[in-house]
């Protein structure tokens, strides 16, 4: 009869210890700053279009369902723009067609891609005020973009000593890479690693880093996945607090 009590009292603490966790559901906004990743030019010593966008602005939003002390899943939209578009290839041509200090003016393109994904976020400790973690996610991307350097102009005096006579020649100083990506949408994903710091019992900071990959080297005018690492940090709100006892 002792060991039947025993083995009650026992089960009845399990069932107590794995219940009794708190179970919130939690908002997070965040903003970042990503890099691409890959070579800068083809096979064909020709630009790509995303790996000569230098750096991006990144912003997003999600919320997660903390269904245990250590796993989460959550919804996560996220918005990436890149404007620092830089040519690896120099301009060339004689002196008497390019000016070396000329430069094309890029200051038109840019790059988007919003996604929208699903996410699994695994907690290394328990409950713990500064607790790491490792997340996964995949997604689907809508993504465009355009290079199109705005045409520039300067001129040149050619002095014709016997005639005493000046003849100004205007040049066009151009690239021949301008491309425009069409809209179009493409599977990806992402995994990371980062760190909750908790600031109150419903405010959280975090902090972590991102590699992404999206498939788009099928797109002719891109010829590359997108491959780039992000670093963001935010908030995050979490509400509904609740003890649940199973």
């Amino acid at each position: 009869m002792r060991y039947i009590f025993y083995i009650i009292f026992f089960c009845l603490n399990m069932k107590l210890a794995i219940g009794q966790f708190d179970k919130k559901l939690t908002f997070n906004a965040f903003v970042g700053t990503t890099a691409p990743l890959g070579n800068r030019v083809n096979p064909d010593n020709v630009p790509y279009v995303f790996t000569n966008f230098r750096n991006g602005l990144q912003l997003g939003a999600g919320g997660q369902d903390n269904f245990s002390n250590k796993f989460s899943t959550g919804v996560n939209a996220t918005a990436l723009l890149a404007i620092n578009y830089t040519n690896p290839i120099e301009a060339s041509g004689s002196k008497q067609d390019i000016i070396e200090k000329e430069k094309a003016n890029y200051s038109t393109s840019y790059f988007t891609n919003y996604s929208l994904g699903i996410s699994l976020k695994y907690k290394l400790l328990r409950q713990a005020k500064v607790n790491p973690y490792v997340f996964g996610e995949v997604n689907i991307n809508y993504y465009s973009g355009d290079v199109a350097p705005r045409l520039q102009y300067y001129e040149a005096d050619n002095r014709l000593v016997a005639d005493s006579l000046t003849i100004r020649n205007k040049y066009t100083i151009f690239r021949f890479n301008s491309k425009q990506i069409n809209s179009a949408v493409a599977l990806g994903g992402n995994v990371g690693v980062g760190i909750d710091v908790k600031i109150s019992d419903t405010f959280t900071f975090m902090l972590q880093g991102v590699y992404f990959g999206v498939a788009t080297k099928q797109n002719s005018e891109l010829g590359e996945n997108l491959n780039y690492l992000g670093i963001q940090s935010g908030l995050r709100f979490s509400i509904l607090k609740q003890k649940s006892i199973l």
